[in-house]
């Protein structure tokens, strides 16, 4: 068994989002004809937290693109959390590109390649040589390129041409047709392939590269037909625009400069948005790795209840659904009354999300809004009635049992006169009459959770 339960099998460039449960095949669809019906450059931002599953997403679109929306584009994918040790993101986008479409014609990347080394500050084009002289056969041409550079070097005319500000700008525009020539057809039946470049993990970057990166796309790749998606957390992004121009300078209209338009991966699942995408991801899991089936439905309950008020990311699902898989036998079997369940996975969540709120719930010290805020769980979703005694439509029962558990426990078996107590207390003791339920979430925790430890 895979510890990671969202492990599988990923072919680059060919598997798809035809089998997504997570209802994101339309958002790819979506995408697919935005880039093949605009012209105009486009910067898309897919923006979401860490962990909420955008990485899993772009890497299928690049083979869903064409796999299963029929799209003509070549999609090239480039990982930027890796690449970021790169002095120059230009360098590195050049490589993955020519790596990417090593048949389109020798001509054209010769001039893409030859034109970046042009670009290129002198000592980083000799970094450029060494580099792809030794990583790839791909890029013989640009290592090829980048000795008659350093041969250059020796001589004045390279360090005068960059002194030239018309120089340099010549040198962009014949970058940006080199680049644009990518799109073309060579056989000229006027069929144009715009070439989609993703860039992943890109707030997970230096600061100074990420936003050099954002530069090298306004600057250099603003052509017809080439477009690119941004895989990142705007937020973070915005963080690092203020690391590199201060506090007081306007992110998010800064960042405004770069990108088109952003959107979201979809939270909820279903044609009436009536499953949270979460909670499919943990059944889904829970059912791959072997989680027993009634704890795995206690399971996938309280990710739905928590994440009203605390956020609970795909990343996170998967951690929670691998730690229930690795439980030992008695804290899952169906012979465990429905109370020390409840808590046992509440512990088990906050572990991976929350670990404060985790160690003060142990404590068992909290009641009523506190215990509510800590559980995540709406102070108006717990009561059937409203004062006047009308229904309440915003009563969750998954929401109630969770809360009414946990109030037994932090109230150390102590009626608080109200119906449900009995039914409650009988969740803990078939009799009802627990001895200390104060100590349950210590107990729990000793038996069950303390040998794991959640990075």
């Amino acid at each position: 068994m895979r510890f990671s339960a969202a492990g599988d099998d990923l072919n680059l460039y060919k598997t798809g989002l035809q089998n997504d449960l997570l209802g994101r095949a339309e958002l790819g669809r979506t995408l697919s004809r935005i880039i093949e019906s605009v012209e105009d450059s486009l910067v898309i931002a897919l923006d979401g937290r860490w962990g909420t599953g955008k990485s899993h997403f772009l890497k299928r679109w690049v083979g869903a693109h064409s796999h299963e929306n029929g799209g003509r584009a070549e999609t090239v994918y480039f990982d930027a959390f890796e690449n970021d040790y790169v002095s120059d993101p230009l360098v590195a986008l050049v490589s993955v590109v020519s790596t990417r479409i090593p048949d389109v014609g020798n001509q054209k990347l010769e001039k893409v390649k030859q034109f970046a080394i042009r670009l290129l500050k002198p000592a980083t084009r000799i970094g450029l040589a060494l580099m792809t002289a030794g990583a790839t056969s791909a890029l013989n041409e640009v290592a090829d390129a980048g000795a008659e550079a350093i041969r250059d070097e020796t001589k004045d005319a390279i360090d005068a041409f960059w002194k030239k500000e018309a120089g340099r700008q010549t040198a962009m525009e014949e970058f940006r047709r080199a680049i644009h020539d990518l799109t073309l057809p060579d056989d000229g039946d006027g069929t144009v392939r715009p070439l989609v470049i993703v860039i992943d993990e890109l707030d997970r970057c230096r600061p100074d590269f990420a936003l050099d990166v954002l530069e090298v796309i306004k600057h250099f790749f603003s052509v017809p037909h080439v477009h690119f998606i941004l895989g990142v957390n705007l937020d973070a992004l915005a963080s690092s625009v203020r690391v590199r121009y201060g506090g007081d300078i306007d992110a998010t209209a800064y960042l405004q400069k770069f990108i088109s338009f952003s959107v979201s991966l979809p939270e909820y699942v279903g044609d009436l948005q009536e499953r949270k995408a979460i909670t499919t991801h943990a059944q889904h899991l829970g059912n791959k790795v072997k989680v027993p089936e009634s704890f795995l439905d206690e399971v996938v309950k309280q990710i739905d209840v928590i994440s009203s008020g605390h956020n609970i990311s795909m990343r996170d699902v998967e951690k929670v659904v691998s730690l229930a898989a690795l439980l030992p036998e008695e804290a899952t079997s169906d012979n465990i009354l429905l109370g020390w369940r409840v808590a046992t996975i509440t512990l088990l969540i906050m572990k991976v999300i929350r670990p404060d709120l985790e160690r003060i719930l142990r404590e068992a010290s909290l009641e009523g809004s506190e215990l509510l805020e800590a559980l995540g769980i709406p102070s108006d979703s717990v009561s059937e009635t409203l004062e006047d005694g009308r229904r309440n439509s915003k009563f969750n029962r998954k929401g109630f049992v969770v809360y009414s558990c946990w109030k037994y426990i932090c109230r150390d078996g102590v009626s608080d006169g109200s119906d449900s107590w009995v039914s409650i207390a009988r969740c803990f003791n078939e009799f009802g009459d627990m001895h200390n339920p104060r100590k349950i979430p210590t107990t729990i925790e000793y038996d069950w959770l303390s040998k794991y430890r959640v990075s």
